[in-house]
């Protein structure tokens, strides 16, 4: 039974315990763009993270990954906000970066490196949301794979609703209250499967699903500004001041789904393509999906990394474990609601 005013309370006290007591705020960003579709909300437009900056600038203590993990190990977090990126978009070095560098500030990009030698890679959700979330006709059925693993999708006509700014994830009580359009459950079904596919099987699926949208001209090959970030780039990007390369493994898995020593080589493979290509060590990683396999803490250390970074949404206080710092997503907020947000984390 809801109980009236007990969320408000809880709300209420999470404010003050953050406001009291020293916290370090890790602010999980992926990309500063605006594409012309974004399902899981994890697009910052250039001017909101313009706007964004100008506010974490004013705080006393703006500070690295790596100066965080070393403040865990030795017990002791001071009130601080660190600026993290997943991925390895290229809108983190040609937007991003001069923005970070015009204030001063420090960030750590987590790279998935299967793009870094094959001119930059497309993030399969991102070809998925460019087959189906639009207003376009489609074909009336959608197929993927092959034989008995093969699946159908009835597709429906889209609604009114436009569907490029439909949320998957739904913040606030007004977004959580909308329904989802039939299209959104179809591509929130089709993302769940591929999801649980292996990487060059799901290659080979989204192939499919781009020849199936162009088909009918939908267009799902990504442009310049949609990729991940080439050897080249991630290299230049490792060269500006305050900037730190980490590691978000290879392919992007779900890491819990798969093997122990699949994920071995995800850890330890994309740590030593990052450290050829930068010419630096690379100590520190980012779960992917924040999928945190239940031995994860242990195979990070092993491979070699000195902080991980998960995508719980809290902030790291005294006592928690730099191999499985929580960190808090930034959406797409205006500069009055960005500062309100961080000041109910005790920032600001």
């Amino acid at each position: 039974m809801r109980v009236p005013g007990v969320a408000k309370a809880r709300r209420i006290g999470s404010i003050a315990r953050h406001r009291v007591r020293p916290s370090a705020a890790v602010l999980m960003y992926h990309r500063v763009a605006t594409p012309p579709c974004d399902p899981w909300d994890i697009a910052v437009s250039p001017e909101n993270f313009a706007a964004h900056l100008e506010v974490l600038a004013s705080l006393p203590r703006v500070i690295s990954i790596g100066e965080l993990g070393d403040s865990l190990r030795r017990g002791h977090v001071e009130r601080s906000v660190t600026l993290t990126f997943d991925d390895g978009y290229l809108d983190n070095l040609e937007c991003a970066e001069p923005l970070l560098a015009r204030h001063g500030l420090p960030a750590t990009v987590f790279v998935t490196t299967g793009g870094l030698r094959t001119g930059g890679d497309t993030m399969w959700w991102d070809v998925v949301g460019k087959a189906l979330l639009h207003q376009q006709s489609l074909p009336p059925s959608l197929e993927l794979g092959r034989g008995e693993s093969a699946r159908t999708w009835v597709m429906p006509e889209p609604c009114h609703e436009d569907l490029a700014r439909w949320r998957a994830e739904p913040y606030g009580r007004r977004e959580k209250k909308r329904p989802v359009p039939d299209r959104g459950r179809v591509y929130l079904d089709v993302y769940a499967h591929l999801a649980e596919c292996e990487a060059r099987d799901r290659e080979l699926q989204i192939e499919q699903l781009g020849a199936w949208a162009d088909s009918v001209g939908v267009e799902t090959r990504p442009g310049r500004d949609e990729r991940t970030m080439t050897a080249d780039e991630v290299r230049t990007l490792a060269g500006r001041d305050g900037m730190t390369i980490g590691s978000h493994t290879q392919s992007h898995p779900f890491l819990s789904r798969v093997d122990a020593g699949r994920r071995r080589e995800e850890l330890a493979g994309s740590k030593r393509e990052l450290q050829e290509v930068t010419g630096e060590e690379v100590v520190d990683f980012s779960y992917p999906n924040g999928d945190v396999p239940t031995t994860g803490a242990e195979e990070v250390a092993r491979a070699g990394f000195a902080t991980a970074c998960t995508s719980r949404g809290a902030a790291a206080f005294p006592g928690q474990s730099p191999l499985a710092i929580p960190r808090l997503i930034v959406r797409d907020w205006e500069q009055e609601r960005f500062a309100r947000w961080l000041w109910q984390w005790g920032h600001g």
